[in-house]
């Protein structure tokens, strides 16, 4: 039996390229927290302000563009409507305390984390081969969420490391996911 996912993306797929942009995006934002980690807290949101704020716009419109293509593009849209509002009200509000911005980071992860689950399932009804690293990287995401969100309290090192390897977990899960869709295109 084939799946909602299957019908709908193998007659194509626009713009997949710009869910690997989100990945790779990600990816970089990760590379330069563990990079950088004696940054300020004030810097540190402003980059992820900004990264919530681009990556969500390249969301909402993979997601329009794929409104009669692909059934279920409506989880795509809410991805990019959460990265719009979490960016804006983290340019907004940039003294929010560095107890909530590690929350912001850990909770957005864990909704990336989920989806990219749920995407890696989909992948497997699909017949896609290799799905299972899909699964594997949306846990990893999950777990590194977590850790986030259960130590919000912890600043330094601690914080850059868990928010760097979420943001790369989940990134490199966007890039194999946009050339899975690419495949099946």
């Amino acid at each position: 039996m084939d799946s909602i996912f299957n019908e709908t993306v193998k007659k194509s797929v626009k713009y997949w390229y710009l869910l690997a942009l989100v990945g790779v995006i990600f990816i970089v934002i990760g590379g330069y927290t563990l990079s950088n980690p004696l940054e300020s807290y004030l810097s540190l949101s402003l980059i992820f302000s900004w990264s919530f704020l681009i990556t969500g716009f390249f969301e909402l419109s993979a997601s329009l563009a794929n409104r009669k293509r692909i059934n279920n593009w409506g989880w795509i849209l809410v991805s990019g409507v959460v990265n719009v509002a979490i960016g804006f009200l983290l340019l907004v509000r940039p003294e929010i305390s560095i107890t909530i911005l590690p929350l912001f980071v850990g909770f957005f992860m864990l909704f990336r984390a989920v989806a990219a689950i749920g995407y890696a399932i989909e992948l497997r009804r699909g017949g896609t081969q290799g799905w299972g690293w899909s699964i594997f990287l949306g846990i990893l995401g999950f777990l590194f969420s977590l850790g986030l969100i259960a130590n919000p309290s912890l600043a330094g090192m601690t914080l850059v490391i868990w928010t760097g390897l979420a943001f790369i977990s989940i990134g490199v899960f966007q890039i194999y996911f946009s050339l899975q869709l690419k495949r099946l295109r």
